[in-house]
């Protein structure tokens, strides 16, 4: 809060010193307890009294939250709203919440405090285990709130034996158990009190939708999010899982990348795999391609900028990893920027040549690399702009990341007598630059056919 309340009118300020003057009491005494605690103090603490003292302020924390969930089910019970409008306006502005967070505040307000008839009879609390349990400390707001989540989304239909059970069940394992696993075990209490879900209301689709937002920045970069279904989640999971898992460590160290790093360069591999597989949809007759536009000039020196699908930024350096890789159309321009030659997908490798390579490497053909087939690109060794064919002895597998490495460092690739690839590592890495090569997929074949 930015400062102490100050009431807009005269009634509220008359409401104001009657209320508070009749629970500050119980504030105080109930807060008597905590120790007002200086950085010198807590400084001076030893190190097996910390971890307790942060339980015991955890259990104060949530024991304050309950009792202003009853201030606020009394603001209700009452409407006094200090001359607001309504008692979420009122939260809003004098404890500067947002307008959600005031609205569930309310909602747990009224959902974990017995309520009163207009007799004066006492009604109890929907979910009385949950007030209960905040009342002790052992739970928090947001066990709270998935809970309250939970039990809310239930059918109608639902019984009170069941609802009773539901809650139940999350109070006991909110005890022991963190937020989100409180949020799935909800899940799974919904889809077993309601395996056919909602009925969808007349006009709406029986199916849920699936979102994506999504904004390409000025440097082509694209960012977005989106909202999947059950089913394509699942989908989705599936698919990263295996990309996404941390690279054995090699030359250059371990796997270094974050979780987020290592997901997102997963979906990247997921985008491509799809373009390569050649099943998605035709577009004006043809496949899905990329096209890569880009001036004379930028492609002879091999520096400057070019376009990737007539909007997105792309260094030309960057292009020569993306001609090996799916369906790239490359149009050159001349000064004047008029299409100098228009190239074509044979660039690729066609489906034989695939099942060759696939056949031959058995996946990333980089030293140590267990990435499949399925996940690696096809790479020219003699590069095509260098005059390299789209041919056997001139392609190999490589995974996205082994690549870009193949593309900006010293690595070098050559064609054994035998017709493998081998590689040559930088000076740095072994003065000698030993030939290399991949037994990680000879092997897994042996065992496979073992």
């Amino acid at each position: 809060m930015n400062g102490p309340f100050i009431p807009r009118n005269i009634d509220g300020c008359r409401w104001c010193v009657r209320f508070l003057s009749g629970v500050l009491a119980n504030v105080k005494g109930m807060t008597s307890s905590v120790p007002i605690l200086e950085c010198a103090e807590v400084a001076r603490l030893a190190d097996a009294d910390l971890p307790r003292l942060l339980q015991e302020l955890e259990v104060q924390s949530r024991q304050l939250h309950l009792q202003k969930l009853r201030v606020l089910a009394e603001c209700v019970a009452r409407g006094a709203t200090a001359g607001y409008g309504t008692v979420s306006s009122m939260l809003q502005d004098t404890l500067n919440l947002g307008r959600g967070e005031a609205r569930q505040r309310l909602a747990h307000a009224t959902s974990l405090v017995p309520s009163r008839t207009i007799t004066g009879a006492d009604i109890p609390a929907p979910l009385t285990r949950t007030g209960d349990a905040a009342g002790e400390g052992a739970i928090g707001p947001e066990h709270i709130t998935e809970i309250h989540k939970a039990l809310t989304t239930l059918p109608d239909s639902t019984s009170a034996d069941d609802r009773e059970h539901a809650e139940r069940v999350l109070v006991e394992l909110a005890r022991t158990a963190p937020p989100h696993a409180v949020a799935q075990a909800g899940q799974r209490l919904l889809a077993h009190l309601d395996p056919d879900g909602a009925r969808p209301r007349d006009g709406e689709p029986g199916a849920p939708r699936n979102l994506l937002r999504r904004t390409t920045r000025a440097n082509g970069r694209v960012v977005g999010s989106f909202d999947l279904d059950a089913e394509s989640a699942a989908l989705l999971d599936a698919g990263l899982s295996p990309l996404s898992k941390p690279r054995p460590a090699d030359e250059n160290g371990p796997d270094t990348r974050t979780l987020v790093e290592r997901e997102g360069d997963a979906f990247a591999d997921l985008l491509a795999a799809a373009l390569r597989s050649g099943t998605l949809p035709t577009e004006a007759g043809e496949q899905a391609r990329m096209t890569v536009t880009l001036s004379w000039d930028a492609l002879r020196t091999g520096t400057g900028a070019a376009t990737l699908n007539g909007h997105a930024p792309i260094p030309v350096a960057e292009i020569r990893r993306l001609a090996c890789c799916a369906e790239i159309i490359p149009v050159t321009l001349t000064g004047d920027s008029l299409p100098l030659d228009v190239g074509r997908a044979h660039r690729t490798a066609p489906r034989a040549l695939r099942r060759a390579l696939e056949a031959r490497d058995g996946g990333c053909a980089f030293p140590g690399c267990s990435t499949p087939a399925r996940w690696a690109e096809a790479h020219h060794l003699i590069l095509w702009q260098h005059g390299g064919t789209t041919t056997l002895r001139n392609m190999c597998l490589l995974c996205r990341a082994h690549h870009a490495l193949i593309h900006n460092s010293h690595w070098e690739i050559r064609m054994a007598p035998d017709g493998h690839p081998e590689f040559l590592p930088p000076a740095i890495l072994d003065p000698e630059r030993k030939p290399r090569r991949n037994a990680i997929h000879t092997q897994l074949a042996f065992q496979d056919t073992n």
